[in-house]
């Protein structure tokens, strides 16, 4: 089967509404690394959003209109390294949203969704080396940890 093979999948400005319309087509991801589901109507991320994509190491959903992540949204995404979610409406984001990312590394935010983060237990984020966060006028503040692993 051709879609075992696949490890970068690209969806970009196709009107996706949600994941679970990616996922439920019985594609066989096991094997992806990267999704690139940027600039799409994806508002929302249930739990267990990416369920079969345990090998992800790349996630882009910038430029979504996302207002809303879960809990346990990101559950078994446990090799995700990079992971964008600036240019979204964020109003949302519960506590248990990043566990399980132990090896998120790359994180991008928009300025006003940081404060969301907030609330999230700092245990999360152990690996984070880098957090890029933009502002409204596409400039970016970039931080990056002194952490040595």
């Amino acid at each position: 089967m051709l879609t075992s093979e696949l490890i970068k999948v690209i969806l970009v400005e196709n009107r996706l509404k949600s994941i679970n319309s990616i996922l439920e087509e019985n594609l066989n991801l096991a094997n992806l690394k990267e999704l690139n589901l940027c600039a799409n109507q994806i508002n929302e991320l249930d739990e267990n959003a990416f369920q079969g994509l345990e090998r992800l190491e790349l996630l882009d959903l910038h430029n979504n209109e996302l207002t809303r992540i879960n809990e346990n949204a990101f559950n078994g995404l446990a090799n995700l390294k990079t992971l964008y979610l600036n240019g979204n409406p964020l109003e949302q984001i519960n506590e248990k949203a990043f566990e399980g990312l132990n090896k998120l590394k790359k994180l991008f935010l928009d300025g006003d969704s940081v404060h969301l983060i907030a609330q999230i237990n700092e245990n999360n984020f152990d690996n984070l080396k880098l957090i890029k966060v933009f502002n409204s006028s596409q400039s970016f503040n970039q931080f990056t940890t002194d952490r040595e692993n």
